[in-house]
């Protein structure tokens, strides 16, 4: 090949390169002006307008008191009164800068950027916009100073009915009664890809309706209806019908809200769960609600992570949330902790509440059996095992008041523990109460000791009424029954450096020993006994 034919194919390829690079770049055009200056300034020209209308080959189009066109790097500066419009988008603002060639737009002053499909809106000092081209995918949008403030409409709806088309669903809103009310959110700064992602940072507030929520950072997958608050998380929710209030915290919350209603809620790191009838304390806590009423809580100690990896004998192995606290659960002055908690709400009322894994339940319900002198480990009873279930009912307190029509308001109503269920095989249900004998002479020396239970099992079952135990069932029972049969014996709160009332049990389970007596020898050890894989039924006080 000649050198002159090889100049020329180079030209050649040179133009073709060219040709490409501008196919791939939007073009626009003044369409329309009040007056027009262009002045040339070494071969480049500056274009001032009055009250311009720019529209460009993508749909874009640009409305403006005044505007200055620099031709040689395709850059528009805007001012007063500027409206841009992109397909399914308006914004607003008092002066505007924009680059024709690759879609970026600045905008400062009043400005506000409106969804027009569904009625979105977000409004701030100072926006950026990066339009959807050959290097980017959606539109990105950035918006900062002022407090930016964003109204939401979830792209997630109940139905194809709820859908309203264009600009008019930003005026249908308030009339259908379909479509959920917006998330109004506040934060330092906001962030949007297309009409699928939004974020945002900085002393995050968000409120919708009866719904607050809290956090450092946001995001909002609208598409799928995925929000998740980062650090310092928090989410406040009252149920309009009941007056229930709903307190989520943690380091991080997501809520699931495929249709527009919260279906779960999961916190993660220190989560805290705050309610009417149940208090609970975990790594990992997750709410599922059943039209947007709690039903299930659950709380675990480890989260199950991605990627787990197969081990000896089939099992997974875990990887650890970071916090390795057993999740806690309070209700009715009734501690419970385990390994994983799971609690049962239907219709809103706490029903039933499962602990497994070295599970503990710890009662203070009867603090008035105590004195300044009891020692710690006799002020509370206490129950444990591989598994144990407590079973509540809804006891309605102060009647409420009369309606307008005279009929009587539903009663509030408050749980009450009704049984307690321990299990453990090989003896590993066991549990400790006290209770007051039959006597409540009070002598000088105080009030009359305690009657100390112990027992433990395969399976203890103690029933419940005003918070004390009414009845025990055991299954393969051992344990012990100290019972004082002289009044004037010291209180088993306080006893002697020697010879004194025998000791309580321990942390570890072990039963006291029931040959020693009090100070007089006058406290009697009653052992349940072994059962012989049979049920022993105590009524009453043991």
């Amino acid at each position: 090949m000649s050198s002159q034919a090889l100049r020329v194919s180079l030209v050649g390829l040179a133009f073709l390169l060219a040709v490409t690079e501008l196919a791939g770049q939007r073009s626009c055009d003044l369409t329309s002006f009040d007056r027009f200056q262009s002045i040339q300034t070494n071969d480049v020209y500056v274009t001032y307008t009055s009250a311009p209308r720019i529209e460009c080959d993508d749909g874009t189009s640009i409305r403006a008191d005044s505007s200055v066109y620099h031709e040689s790097t395709s850059f528009y500066e805007l001012f007063g009164n500027v409206v841009f419009r992109e397909v399914g988008r308006e914004l607003n603002a008092d002066r505007a800068q924009y680059f024709e060639r690759v879609g970026r737009l600045q905008a400062q002053g009043s400005v506000r950027l409106v969804n027009l499909e569904n009625g979105s809106w977000v409004t701030g000092d100072d926006l950026l916009l990066l339009q959807e081209g050959d290097d980017r995918a959606e539109d990105d949008v950035t918006v900062r100073g002022g407090r930016p403030h964003a109204s939401i409409v979830s792209r997630a709806a109940r139905d194809s009915t709820d859908v309203i088309p264009g600009a008019a669903q930003a005026e249908n809103l308030s009339e259908t009664s379909q479509v959920p009310a917006p998330y109004e959110v506040d934060a330092d700064l906001i962030h949007l890809v297309g009409d699928r992602l939004f974020q945002a940072r900085g002393r995050v507030e968000i409120r919708q309706e009866t719904l607050q929520a809290y956090g450092d950072s946001l995001e909002f997958q609208q598409d799928i209806g995925w929000l998740t608050l980062f650090d310092n998380a928090r989410i406040l929710s009252q149920d309009t019908v009941s007056g229930d209030t709903l307190d989520v915290r943690g380091d991080t919350i997501t809520l699931n809200l495929p249709d527009d209603q919260i279906d779960e809620i999961e916190a993660r790191g220190r989560a805290h769960l705050l309610a009417d009838d149940i208090e609970m304390r975990a790594p990992v806590i997750r709410l599922v609600f059943l039209e947007e009423e709690l039903e299930r809580v659950f709380g675990v100690r480890r989260a199950v992570e991605e990627g787990l990896a197969p081990v000896i004998a089939g099992d997974l192995e875990y990887a650890s949330s970071g916090n390795r606290a057993q999740p806690e659960v309070l209700a009715e002055d009734f501690r419970l902790t385990g390994d994983s908690i799971e609690a049962y709400l239907p219709g809103g009322e706490l029903e039933r509440v499962f602990a497994a894994g070295t599970a503990r339940g710890v009662s203070s319900a009867r603090d008035s059996l105590n004195t300044s002198a009891t020692d710690e480990l006799f002020r509370d009873d206490w129950i444990s095992g591989d598994t144990i279930i407590a079973t509540f009912s809804s006891v309605s307190v102060d009647p409420g008041d009369p309606g307008p029509d005279g009929v009587e308001l539903a009663e509030p109503s408050e749980p009450q523990l009704d049984l307690l269920i321990a299990l453990g095989q090989g003896g590993q249900a066991k549990t400790y109460y006290r209770a007051a004998p039959d006597s409540t002479t009070t002598t000088a020396a105080g009030p009359p000791p305690l009657d100390l239970h112990y027992v433990t099992g395969d399976e203890v079952r103690l029933y419940m009424k005003d918070g004390e135990v009414e009845r025990m069932e055991v299954v393969n029972p051992d344990g012990a029954v100290l019972r004082p049969t002289n009044q004037s014996s010291p209180p088993v709160a306080a006893p002697e450096p020697s010879g004194g009332a025998p000791p309580p049990p321990g942390a570890d389970g072990q039963p006291p020993p029931v040959d020693n007596g009090s100070p007089t020898g006058n406290a009697t050890g009653n052992g349940a006994g072994p059962g012989g894989g049979n049920r022993n039924t105590h009524g009453g006080v043991c």
